[in-house]
């Protein structure tokens, strides 16, 4: 019988032990934390390039009505405000990244209903070089007869309202500008061009600027009139 006590109450010491809170940990609310998520595939880290949009995911947060909204900074440069919590004291948000290449620290931050105040911080990459995706140029042919085209560049961030030629081939090394071309806000335009009668080869071409590091030329087309 002393045994079986004895065993009694080890089992109840068990079970104390499991149910109760584990080592350093509280039974008050998780402390506030922040992740982000890029457009760019890298694992371990959060990387975007420059003109692209963000997404920032936090969780711990005061969803009360007394707490303040949520403000999202890139190092002291704010990105975003007035981000609303849930009840369950998340939230979500995106937002536009215009800094150069490298690594910055995005906080996000809230004032509580009792005056503290709940932050949490991630690292954002920036990305240089071959990690950034090399833009599209497509041309289509929208109508030969009436010299109707239609230029659309993908992805669109790099090349919104910028200025696009389009050639013809004239001779086999020497391509002569037809049009010069305003892109629209979506890098796309529908426009007409004159062409002589016959048979022409035509593309799209965008000289190097800042934004697009090298130029950008769409593949050959071939119109008939």
């Amino acid at each position: 019988m002393k045994r079986m006590a004895g065993i009694a109450a080890f089992g109840t010491v068990v079970l104390m032990v499991v149910s109760g809170p584990a080592p350093g940990r509280s039974t008050q609310a998780a402390a506030p934390y922040l992740q982000l998520v890029g457009t760019i595939p890298i694992a371990g880290q959060a990387t975007v390039a420059r003109g692209d949009t963000a997404k920032a995911y936090g969780s711990g947060f005061c969803g009360a009505a007394a707490c303040s909204t949520v403000l999202l900074r890139i190092e002291a440069q704010v990105v975003a405000r007035g981000i609303e919590v849930g009840e369950n004291g998340t939230f979500r948000a995106s937002f536009t990244v215009a800094e150069e290449p490298g690594r910055y620290t995005v906080t996000a931050s809230q004032r509580a209903a009792d005056g503290s105040m709940l932050e949490d911080s991630a690292m954002l990459v920036v990305a240089i070089g071959d990690t950034e995706e090399i833009p599209e140029v497509g041309l289509r042919v929208l109508n030969a007869r009436e010299g109707l085209f239609l230029t659309s560049i993908h992805p669109k961030r790099c090349c919104a309202r910028k200025l696009a030629f389009f050639q013809r081939l004239a001779s086999p090394r020497h391509w002569l500008t037809v049009k010069r071309i305003r892109l629209k806000g979506d890098a796309t335009r529908r426009f007409r061009a004159p062409l002589p009668h016959g048979i022409s080869r035509v593309r799209i071409l965008l000289p190097r600027t800042k934004s697009t590091p090298r130029t950008l030329v769409s593949r050959a087309v071939t119109v008939r009139r």
